[in-house]
């Protein structure tokens, strides 16, 4: 099958379709978004609301959640590579090649060099050494990033605007107006995007009910504030909203900046709420909009690897194999907890600081044997210590994390977006401009810019040709090479 699928890679048709039907199942997520931001308001008071249990106001279905709980908790332990296993004799690598699957997660460099790997091995003499048996799945904590540093470079602007940079100032956050792949940034912009983003949503609210306070809300009726919600998305976060404002012949760059970053930014916060509950229909659902985003924003490592797993998913992967894929390899669980999930490379992340900061180990007596003891017991080392401390009532530093004064600074972005009518549509209203050149505050639209470039460019093509090899189809298993075998 894989062969097969090799042979027809998608088109761009097949492209739109896919990301058409994932739109219709994301589309009740995507109004709980907004819907949430209402509810999160202490104005609103959901908790006193006299309508609160309406099926119209609940959270949706999960298009397909993971298992969690005591029972369902992720062992996450990988003790050593295929020739520590003693899968390194050339009869379990035969049965490998021929036989077996296995799949490798990492970021997208990882992903590249195996890729590339896969192509140059292409005509070697068995299964085993063309990798034939790898299945190569990009992860969701470097996705994530690659998706926030994309929202970060098209609505950055200046501090003289009313884009990212001019908000971090507002909220008086540093360090955030050039992006970093290190330390504590994608943590620290993933925040401000969800305060910025709610304090846009309930201006929203007032501005499409047209009333003063939230607190006013509470007198609609769940299908007003459903319907509210609907008007929400359809004229102030969606690309037919920008659309209706130019065949309205409306010119107003800061409404249009508005829609432009809620359209943006809700996928976003969608995305992470999924992953943290273990939600991979939604996570598999945005390849398609995040593979139109990194084409219009020119990330092409990640638009090929959006491009990889859609046609993993829909062309070469057995049914079977794209559910082990998405139920194994993309989110884990190591406490039970519905919101527990995290994605496997940000696991393995918390694993090496474990090794390396948390249990590292000191000491003149420390040898490779030591390590090799220690390493696979730190999983019970620090389930022992989080049951002593539950156990015995220990003052320990809290393990959860929530934003200081995150209600304060919403409230604060409320303020700016109130003193220039960020929300309301104001014809005349535009940025300085040359002929040559638009203001810096002007955000491009990387979906537009990506969804064209997927019928007329050369994205597709370029992919295409880079995968278009000839594979040797040979089983000589005469010629394995076992130099490197632990067992000689």
């Amino acid at each position: 099958m894989r062969a097969i699928g090799m042979a027809h890679p998608l088109d761009a048709f097949d492209i739109f379709e896919i990301a058409e039907l994932a739109d219709e199942r994301r589309y009740p997520h995507t109004l709980y978004v907004v819907l949430r931001a209402l509810f999160d308001s202490p104005d609103f008071d959901y908790a006193t609301y006299k309508d609160q249990d309406h099926p119209l106001l609940q959270r949706p279905s999960p298009i397909h959640q993971l298992l969690f709980g005591k029972e369902h908790i992720t062992l996450q332990l990988i003790d050593h590579w295929l020739h520590q296993l003693g899968r390194d004799t050339p009869e379990w690598q035969q049965k490998l090649g021929e036989e077996a699957l296995m799949a490798w997660v990492g970021d997208q460099l990882t992903m590249d060099r195996l890729r590339n790997l896969f192509r140059f091995r292409a005509e070697d003499g068995n299964s085993f050494e063309r990798l034939d048996w790898m299945v190569l799945s990009p992860g969701w904590l470097h996705i994530q990033m690659a998706f926030a540093n994309s929202i970060h470079k098209q609505h950055l602007g200046t501090a003289k605007g009313r884009g990212l940079s001019a908000a971090f100032d507002v909220l008086e956050r540093k360090g955030l107006q050039s992006s970093h792949t290190q330390g504590p940034f994608f943590h620290d912009l993933s925040e401000c995007l969800h305060i910025i983003a709610d304090a846009q949503l309930r201006e929203v609210w007032l501005e499409a009910a047209k009333v003063k306070s939230l607190a006013d809300l509470r007198t609609k009726t769940p299908q007003e504030l459903h319907a509210l919600a609907e008007q929400i998305i359809s004229h102030h976060a969606s690309s037919e909203a920008l659309t209706r404002l130019k065949q309205r012949n409306i010119s107003d760059d800061i409404k249009s900046q508005s829609i432009m970053f809620l359209r943006d930014v809700i996928p976003f916060i969608l995305l992470r709420a999924a992953v943290r509950t273990g939600d991979v229909g939604i996570m598999e659902d945005m390849i398609p909009l995040m593979l139109y985003r990194f084409i219009g924003g020119r990330n092409s490592n990640y638009a090929g690897e959006m491009l990889e797993l859609l046609q993993g998913l829909h062309r070469e992967w057995p049914p079977e194999v794209c559910e082990f894929v998405r139920e194994n390899c993309w989110v884990i669980n190591n406490t039970g907890r519905r919101t527990g999930f995290m994605p496997v490379d940000e696991a393995q992340e918390m694993n090496i600081k474990d090794i390396k900061v948390t249990y590292r180990s000191e000491g003149p007596n420390i040898d490779w044997q030591y390590l090799q003891k220690l390493h696979p017991a730190i999983h019970v080392i620090k389930a022992v210590n989080a049951h002593m401390e539950t156990e015995m009532k220990t003052r320990v530093r809290g393990s959860s994390h929530t934003v200081p004064k995150k209600e304060l600074d919403t409230k604060e972005m409320q303020k700016w977006y109130q003193a220039s009518q960020a929300q309301a549509t104001v014809n005349g209203r535009v940025l300085q401009r040359t002929a040559k050149k638009k203001s810096p505050d002007i955000p491009r639209d990387f979906l537009a810019k990506g969804s064209t470039a997927i019928q007329t460019g050369k994205s597709l093509e370029t992919w295409i040709e880079a995968r278009s090899i000839m594979r040797s189809t040979s089983q000589d298993w005469d010629t394995l090479d076992t130099s490197d075998s632990d067992k000689e």
